[in-house]
């Protein structure tokens, strides 16, 4: 069974560049060395099913999955212990953890980006329709998540909303 990080990025505004978003979300994965499928580029129905969404583009949100490569379409080498096993039960562990650090990484550089008013971000193996629900920081889905991994030696099922770092100059709703 694949293992899945994936959510959806809330926006402040349905009137943002959507165009311009996507690059800037894109270059945060990569630049946290992971890849992002955005919206109706995500090519597991799965997805979509768990976030209780159709295939399409929203002003709104954006649906994404995390995937540790441009060629993958699940997210087995970021999240799953065991993918990438070999004979050390260390090694297992510290490729388990390096995954959940770049997810934690790209979680911080979105919550800046101007537009993002939150993120939900989901952990699964396969098909979830429940999941436990947390919210936090980038550093709080990193901590959590390594000690439930490092406790059952499995990734758990679990939705983490996290807020959005809203730029300063930029003004709030109702502010003229």
């Amino acid at each position: 069974m694949s293992y899945f990080s994936f959510g959806e990025i809330f926006f402040d505004s349905p009137e943002h560049d959507v165009i311009s978003v996507s690059f800037e979300l894109v270059q945060l994965a990569l630049s946290s060395n992971l890849y992002v499928l955005l919206g109706c580029n995500i090519p597991q129905k799965v997805v979509f099913e768990m976030l209780d969404k159709e295939r399409q583009l929203f002003n709104d949100s954006m649906p994404f999955l995390l995937t540790a490569t441009p060629l993958s379409d699940v997210s087995d080498e970021l999240i799953s212990p065991y993918a990438l096993v070999e004979d050390d039960d260390s090694c297992q562990s510290s490729s388990l953890f390096s995954g959940i650090n770049k997810i934690r990484s790209f979680l911080e550089g979105v919550i800046k980006v101007a537009e993002v008013e939150a993120v939900d971000i989901y952990f699964s193996e396969g098909y979830a329709e429940e999941f436990n629900v947390q919210s936090g920081k980038p550093d709080e889905v990193y901590q959590y998540l390594s000690g439930e991994c490092e406790k059952n030696g499995d990734m758990p099922q679990v939705k983490f909303t996290l807020k959005g770092l809203h730029n300063p100059n930029k003004k709030q709703k109702g502010q003229s």
